[in-house]
């Protein structure tokens, strides 16, 4: 039997950082097939954060949120200038009555 070298504590986390950005990548990609803004998926974005804040430092936590946020405003801005058309029946609605506002 042929000993494995031990791993290090820096491809631990290397390995861990891939995990949590590919979640998330795969997380908003089910959201924007879901639905976007409007997918009741979108609440689930809080629990990577949540597990983030557990397992790494303050620092990469505050950056995956940033990040978070940034995509999520992403989503939104891309529904609103119709590159992602909005999949909600009512968000026709209610952006017509926002308009008239």
């Amino acid at each position: 039997m042929i000993a494995s070298a031990p791993l290090d504590e820096r491809s631990v986390i290397l390995v861990a950082h891939a995990q949590t950005a590919l979640d998330l990548l795969t997380l908003f990609l089910l959201i924007g097939f879901t639905g976007g803004i409007y997918s009741p998926l979108l609440i689930f974005v809080f629990f990577p954060i949540v597990l983030i804040g557990i397992l790494f430092p303050p620092a990469s936590c505050l950056i995956y949120g940033a990040l978070v946020l940034m995509a999520t405003g992403g989503l939104i801005l891309m529904e609103e200038i119709d590159i992602l058309p909005p999949r909600s029946p009512w968000s026709k609605i209610l952006f017509l009555v926002i308009d008239l506002y």
